[in-house]
This record gives C-alpha cells, structure tokens and sequence, in this order.
C-alpha cells in the first residue's frame, strides 16, 4: 500500500456488513424467543401476559436494529496528519486524533474474526483526553491499515518533530 498520502487524500474505514448483523444478531434471536413465549401463552389465566411479552419484544428488536445501524454509522476517516471517528445514528460525534499521538498498535482476530477475514484495530494514544486514549475499529476486513498508519505516524511524528522520550525504568 501506497503511505504517501497527499493532503486531500483520505481513507475511510467502517465496520463490515456481517461483523454488524453479528453484533445485533443476540438481539433478534431473544426477541423472537419473546415472541414465542408470548404465542406459547396467549391463553395463560395471566391476563395481558402476551402483549407484555410481545412488548419485550419489540424493544429488543429496536435495540438490535438499533445497534446494526449504529455500527454502520461507525466511520473512521483517516488522512495523513489525523483520524476521525464519526459515530451516532440521529446525532452525530466527530472524534479527532492526532497522527503524532499515537503510541502503539494491536490487532486482534478472534477464530471466527480469522473466519471471516475480520480484524479490531487498536490505536493507543498519548492524548489526554481520556474518550481519546483508545480507538477500537472493530469488524473491519483485513489490510495493511495497521502498517499504512504504523507509516503515517512516523512521518507525522518527523514533520511535527515530536520525539519519544523513555525514562529508562522497566
């Protein structure tokens, strides 16, 4: 992959379709259990007992399709002196890193991430701004992101001459 990014490049990176269908498929499945209780016991002696039920329900399916939405909302855009992380589904948050922040990197693939040709991408960060020390990019395919950014920091750090100091304890 290209690091030599212009300043009007930019990348943008969203969580896939079937990492989100996964993380809200809990949500459907307990809801149709809900369902079913309440046809199982539309004529129990409890009155009311299958609109409640039903009503249940219907809010974990809200949730679930809540949570599939908010997730594909998930937008990180990364360009060569920074990353955005946009998120919300009726409002709307911008989250700005600094590329010369970023201290370090971990890529996790879970079995069925390695299945599925998925990663979660951690961006650990010198800011002090404690909603900016992690950035998680969960469910993203596979690339070279992790070494594309690994060489956007180092030029980011060169440009803005910021140096690591290590004070020498274990």
């Amino acid at each position: 992959m290209d690091t030599s990014l212009s300043k009007d490049t930019v990348i943008q990176v969203r969580p896939s379709v079937i990492y989100s269908v996964l993380a809200s498929l809990k949500f459907l499945l307990l809801s149709i259990v809900f369902f079913g209780l309440a046809v199982y016991f539309r004529s129990a002696p409890i009155p009311h007992l299958p609109s409640i039920l039903s009503g249940i329900g219907l809010i974990i399916l809200a949730i679930g399709v809540y949570k599939y939405f908010y997730l594909q909302c998930t937008i990180f855009i990364i360009s060569h002196d920074q990353i955005k992380t946009m998120t919300g589904v009726f409002s709307r948050r911008i989250d700005f890193l600094e590329m010369y922040r970023i201290k370090d990197y971990i890529v996790t693939q879970s079995f069925l991430f390695r299945i599925l040709n998925l990663m979660t991408f951690t961006l650990l960060s010198i800011d002090k701004n404690a909603q900016n020390k992690t950035i998680q990019m969960k469910g993203i395919t596979v690339t070279k992101l992790p070494d594309h950014i690994r060489d956007l920091v180092q030029t980011a750090r060169q440009r803005n001459r910021v140096f690591e100091v290590d004070n020498g304890t274990l």
